[in-house]
Parts: C-alpha cells; structure tokens; sequence
C-alpha cells in the first residue's frame, strides 16, 4: 500500500504522550484520560475530561524516555507556537503544564475526526471544497502573521468540529521566525511526502516559508477535488521524487465535473517555483472567493511558450554539480587546446595520423589527471542515480565517436570527415541531458544538430578540428561557469 506518512531524517513523529498512561487506567493531574485518539512512535493523544470545568479536551504528551532534548524543545516550541494562535479555524490550546516532569498541553477537541476521515477517499462538491479550503486559508494568514510556517499541513491535520467547522492542527515540526521551531538542520526533510513543496523534499530547509504551506492547501484542495493527493507512490522516497520531477496530473482529467477556473487555482498552488504560487495564503483565499462568487480569478493556465520557458529554465541537481564548475571549465579548456593543436598541426603539414594521435595521447594522460581529481566521489564508477545517467550518456557519447571515427576508417577516408557527425552525436548527448539536468540543455543540443549540417561543408579541410574544439571549448565554459556561479562545495567530485 502507498505510504504516505510524516518523514524526516530524526524520525520525528506526530503525537507524543506520557509513558505508562492508558485510557481510563491513569490521570494526569486535574484530568480523567478517556479513550486513546491517535498514535505515534513517540507517543498518543488522549481524549480526556478536564474535571474542574466538567468539559473534554484533547491531552498531547512527551513519552517517557522516547523524547530527548530536540524532542522536548520541539513540543515546547510548538505548545508555544499554538498558544499564540487564536483563530476560529485553528485548534485552540487551554493549557501548558507538567506532569512527572513531562510537559503535556490540552487543546480543543473536535469530535467530527480529521478531514482525510471525512473525505475517505471520495472528492467533495467543487463549492464545498472552495470553501473549506478558503476557511483554511484564513487560518494560515493567522499563522503567517504570526511569523509560524505550519510545514506538515495535510487533511490529516485538518480537525472537523460537530458544524464541519476545519480546523488547523498539529505544529510539531512547525517553523517560527524566532528559530528554526524548530530544530531542523539544513537538508532536514520534515513534513509529508504527498503534500510537501519541492523546496522541502528537496531538503532546502532556508527556502521553506509560507508560500510551502500554499502548496500543501493546493494539494489538499486537489484531494478534496478528485480524492487522492497530487502525489502518491509506493514509498515515501518515490513520492518525494515525484514531487520534485513531474507535474501534477490536473484534477479534471480524474473528475470532469471540475470547473476549469477552480483547476487553475489548484495548479497555481502547486507550481514547482515557489515564486510562480500565489504569494501568500490570502492571496489564495481571495482567488477562491473570486472563484466562489462568479467573479473572474487570477489564475491562469500557462500557454505553450510560458511551458516551453519553464522547461527550458529548469534546473535540478545543482547543489550537487555546482562543485563540477571548474572541472568542466577545465575540460573545455583540455578540449580545445587539443583539437586547435591538431588543426595547427594540419596546417604545417604534420602527417595526419600524427597530427591526430599525438594531440590525442596527451590529452588521454591530462583526462586521466582530471577524471582522478574530479571523479565521483572516491570511486571512478557511479553510485547513485545522477552519477548514472552522466555516466550513461558520455560514455556512450566516447564510445560511439569512437564508433564514428572507425567508419570513416573503413570507408577509406581519415578523421577530418567524421566531425559532422561528431556535431549531430554532441547534439544528441546535450540534449538527453536536458531532460535530466537543466532545460539549457535543450538549446545547446538543438544548436550543435544545426550546425552539424554545416560542419559537414569543412570536411577534409584541416581547420575543421579546430573548429568543433572551439564548439566544445565554449560550450563547457557556459556549462561549468554556470555550474561555478552555483556552487557552494569544493570541486572535489559528484556526490548523491
């Protein structure tokens, strides 16, 4: 079955509670626990009845032994972070204490169960979900203001009181203005796969502010809409990559009654840029009030051009191949001298051959300089899937130029003829990475397969190296100072 639970590297769970408390065989001072409401690793909500007010609350605990001091800061800071929220949709908390010097906090209970319980798999009327989402994101304006990113939002953590009144709940891994709420280390990944903002899967933990809770409302809002997430595998790891690498499928091809207008605000939510989703949680309630009302919304659908844009400007990986900048500088710079010496050489009259091999030889004793400084990691093969597919195309791109250059030998003629084709294969090699890498890519590719057709007219003429090395030269030394400009580890290699 799909697993769609709360992750993070330090295992944090959603509840917590108080070792050796079970319903109706334990009290924790001036309260009466009645029946268990949920579970964790760390511990249980209890429903229970505070008895100097005669009224049931909900009672939220540290387990004994199982909280350690980042636990215990994280249950203080979000006891905290709710108590400062009064808000009609957000859970309201009555009390801070301790009991066996456990911090414990009651808050309101609400009877109606979560909203992941009320839609059990099953959409809402399109109004019906406009609305509740837009009394959530009432909620969130609070949270927002009050300088708190909730980070877990999900139906989950949507309460439903006795009048279907939605309620936020559940600030455990919580973000404040004051810290981090918050004891998250950079690279962290805390929240819920199929409702975390690529910025949080990705484990870009100073990027996270309001505009990843926007995301998780346009996601609930899909769920409400077509009854399953935008994003769901298998694991979370899988879904975590979905969420960074496709595009949600719109809600209208799984529910045709969707109206287009309310789909475009559900895809405005859940854009892979941050800056591209409404700005803030208001801006996303006025736009489903406008939608509500009959009025026309901001959203819009993204024409072919502004797609073709994005595809084009995406960009994945490059914490990990910033550190690559200098390296393919350098290899463009290898590249270039090499064929330009060739060219040179051709030019005196060296014999071909050796105009070709020598050039070449030195070069393979540099490349293997190179490839020992800038390999992957502290092995020369790869071990992760970037490491793969970087591996897979330049491999593959050497040894069919290796192919090329065997061919034309057959055919009788020498290496001047094969550089045609060595610009249409580079054209091929750029533009598989384009899809993996950065969108760049593309363009690079489209212009070595049109210039490849030119390159053939050069042919036989001994410039024509020099000219597909200047290509390469210029070509890496965009690629690798983009690559500089991005990086913020040394060039010591890829690494997963």
């Amino acid at each position: 079955m799909p697993n769609d639970e709360t992750v993070s590297v330090n295992t944090v769970t959603d509840l917590y509670s108080p070792a050796g408390l079970a319903a109706g065989s334990g009290e924790v001072p001036g309260y009466e626990l009645l029946e268990e409401l949920g579970r964790g690793g760390m511990g249980v909500v209890f429903k229970a009845r505070q008895k100097s007010l005669n009224r049931i609350v909900a009672l939220k605990m540290v387990l004994t032994g199982r909280g350690g001091p980042t636990v215990m800061q994280r249950f203080r800071a979000e006891a905290e972070a709710v108590g400062q929220l009064q808000h009609v949709n957000i859970v309201q908390v009555y009390e801070i204490d301790e009991h066996d010097g456990q911090p414990f906090y009651t808050l309101e209970y609400c009877p109606s169960g979560n909203l992941s319980k009320k839609l059990d798999g099953k959409p809402l009327p399109a109004h019906e979900a406009a609305a509740l989402v837009q009394n959530l994101t009432r909620a969130m304006t609070a949270v927002h203001q009050a300088g708190i990113v909730h980070r877990d939002l999900k139906p989950q953590n949507v309460l439903m009181t006795a009048d279907g009144t939605p309620k936020v709940t559940d600030f455990g891994i919580a973000k404040t203005s004051s810290g981090e709420g918050s004891h998250t280390q950079t690279g962290a990944i805390m929240g819920t796969p199929s409702y975390m903002a690529p910025e949080q899967a990705d484990g870009r933990t100073k990027e996270v502010g309001p505009a990843a809770d926007v995301w998780a409302l346009g996601a609930i809002l899909y769920e409400c809409l077509t009854g399953r997430p935008p994003f769901l595998a298998a694991t979370p790891v899988e879904t975590m990559r979905q969420v960074l690498e496709q595009e949600p499928l719109p809600p209208r091809i799984l529910n045709r009654s969707i109206d287009a207008d309310l789909e475009k605000i559900v895809l405005k939510c859940l854009e892979k840029e941050s800056t591209l989703r409404y700005q803030s949680a208001a801006d996303l309630g006025e736009d489903l009030r406008r939608y509500r009302d009959g009025e026309p919304i901001i959203a819009r659908s993204v024409n072919i051009l502004e797609r073709l844009q994005r595809e084009i400007g995406r960009s994945q990986h490059d914490a990990k191949l910033g550190r690559w900048g200098n390296g393919l500088m350098l290899l463009g710079l290898l590249i270039f001298l090499v064929h330009t010496t060739t060219s040179v050489l051709l030019a005196i009259d060296v014999p071909e051959k050796v105009a070709f091999w020598i050039p070449r030889c030195s070069f393979f004793v540099l490349f293997g300089v190179w490839l020992w400084k800038f390999r992957f990691g502290t092995s020369f093969f790869p071990t992760n899937p970037l490491q793969r597919l970087l591996f897979a195309i330049w491999l593959g791109y050497l040894i069919a130029f290796s192919s090329i250059y065997w061919v034309t030998s057959s055919q009788g003629q020498g290496h001047l003829q094969m550089y045609g084709a060595g610009m249409a294969l580079s054209g091929l090699a750029w533009f598989a990475m384009g899809g993996s890498i950065w969108g760049g890519c593309y363009v690079i590719g489209l212009l070595y397969c049109i210039a490849a057709p030119f390159m053939t007219h050069l042919d036989g003429s001994p410039w024509a190296p020099a000219v597909f090395g200047v290509s390469w030269g210029l070509t890496l030394l965009v690629v690798g100072g983009r690559y500089r400009r991005m990086g913020k580890l040394p060039a010591t290699g890829l690494s997963g």
